[in-house]
């Protein structure tokens, strides 16, 4: 007992009233978490302008392919896509590489009017991803801000 009576002559090493509670706040930004600015578009016709664009560079690079006197026995033949986004929007440059199909996302950049230009790298064969992809663009629903 005589302890407890020789602590309560010492306060400061028990300060009260000095806690109070705060939420905690990361302090990086979170990617991913502001909204998307995406233009205002109807997604049905920009899809089908979409999968037209990807079918005839799919056709294209079949004719230069078969034109082609390079020997490429050990490299991964495929194409490297350029896609451009509205000036002063966003760009879903995250959603265009698909690791297990190979695809790469190679770049991302902003040119000096503010359009975002995202460079990809898709293996022979995966453009299909691409129209996957527009095809469900076009049909899914977004919730309006």
């Amino acid at each position: 007992m005589s302890e407890l009576g020789s602590m309560a002559s010492l306060p400061h090493l028990f300060p009260r009233g000095t806690v109070k509670r705060e939420d905690y706040v990361y302090p990086r930004e979170v990617k991913g978490s502001r909204a998307f600015n995406g233009p205002p578009r109807d997604r049905i016709p920009h899809s089908k302008d979409l999968i037209r664009q990807i079918k005839s560079i799919e056709a294209a690079g079949e004719e230069v392919n078969d034109k082609q006197n390079v020997d490429r026995t050990d490299a991964i033949r495929g194409k490297v896509l350029e896609f451009s986004g509205a000036v002063g929007f966003d760009l879903k440059s995250d959603s265009l590489g698909y690791r297990t199909s190979r695809i790469e996302l190679r770049s991302v950049r902003r040119d000096e009017d503010g359009r975002i230009h995202a460079t990809v790298f898709v293996p022979d064969g995966q453009m299909g991803f691409f129209i996957k992809r527009c095809e469900q663009y076009a049909t899914e629903l977004v919730l309006q801000r």
